[in-house]
Parts: C-alpha cells; structure tokens; sequence
C-alpha cells in the first residue's frame, strides 16, 4: 500500500502521527518505523528531541513517497514501451498493476522467475535498494514480467524517468528506513 495510506499526516497540535500503528498490530513491512514512532510519541512536546524524532519520521516517509512514485512512473512508461499502448491504456497501468488480485486464481503470479530476478536487479543497480518496504512492488515486476517487459524495456524506462526528473540516480530507499533514534 502507498506510504500515503500508511501513514496518515501530521497533526496540527503537533501531538503525534496519525495512522502509524493502532498500539497493538503492526504489520511486518513497518516494524521497522515502530522505534520511530514511539521516540516521536515519547519525546517531551516543544523539545529538541520530539522535533528531531519527527524529522527522522518524515525522512522515510518521504523516501517511502518518492519510491511510490518512482515504482509507478518506471512501470508506466515500461508498459508503455512493451506494448504501444494508447493514452486511455496508459490512465489504467496503474490500476492494472497494483490490483490485490492476479486475475485468474488458478494461473501462477509469476510466470517467469528469472524474469523476475533480473527486472528486481536491474532496478536495484540503476535506481538502488528496495529495501523492506520496497519489496512490495515485487508483485508489480512480477506482473511487468508477464506483461513481457524485460530488463532492456526496464533499463529503458529507468533512464528515460531519471532524464525526466521522477527519479534520481542511484538511491538507497532502505537507507532511510533503518534511521534510528538513540536516547
């Protein structure tokens, strides 16, 4: 799910981050966000450390948005590249690859594993890590895969988002994600 939905917005008390965690479940893609969260909950309000803590917060909020993005435009103009498609077909790519289902349950969601592994590696060699949250867009290369993108089409798309701006060079999107707070 985008980091948007996750993880709500900041409230204007200043008094904590809406839609992190409900105090019990946390889901195992943002465990990692809990040390965050409860330094930025825990920190005296107005002090040093609560606004340290939040700036911590939003920097893997922010990376997890500029992933978000990064994943969707690389696909879109992949998808563009492999199959001509029209500008109506191109508004759908979106719905089409970040659908919960597959389609038919009895077809596999890979149909192609080395497909998969070299469309993950070349990603992470020309735009970097995906990291823990990142790699829920596993499922979108698996689809780009039985789409019949293949790395060239992906290298393709990838230089053709980072001429556009959408996407910078080599980037670590885990980088930000295992920021700690030390007490």
């Amino acid at each position: 799910q985008p980091c948007t939905e996750f993880m709500g917005n900041r409230d204007s008390n200043n008094t904590g981050i809406l839609g992190f965690v409900d105090g019990i479940h946390i889901p195992q893609r943002d465990a990692n966000l809990a040390p965050l969260v409860y330094a930025y909950e825990t920190a005296p309000l107005g002090s040093a450390e609560r606004q340290d803590a939040y700036e911590s917060l939003a920097a893997v909020y922010k990376a997890r948005e500029e992933l978000d993005r990064a994943v969707y435009r690389v696909a879109k103009i992949a998808y563009a590249l492999t199959a001509n498609a029209s500008a109506d077909m191109l508004h759908q790519v979106y719905t089409i690859l970040t659908a919960k289902d597959f389609g038919d349950a009895s077809k596999q969601i890979v149909e192609d594993w080395d497909c998969l592994r070299k469309l993950i590696a070349t990603w992470e060699s020309r735009v970097g890590v995906l990291g823990e949250y990142g790699m829920q867009y596993s499922k979108v290369f698996a689809k780009l895969c039985n789409m019949g993108v293949n790395e060239r089409i992906l290298q393709s798309a990838i230089l053709q988002a980072q001429s556009e701006g959408t996407i910078k060079g080599s980037t670590t999107w885990g980088q930000h994600v295992h920021t700690s707070i030390s007490r």
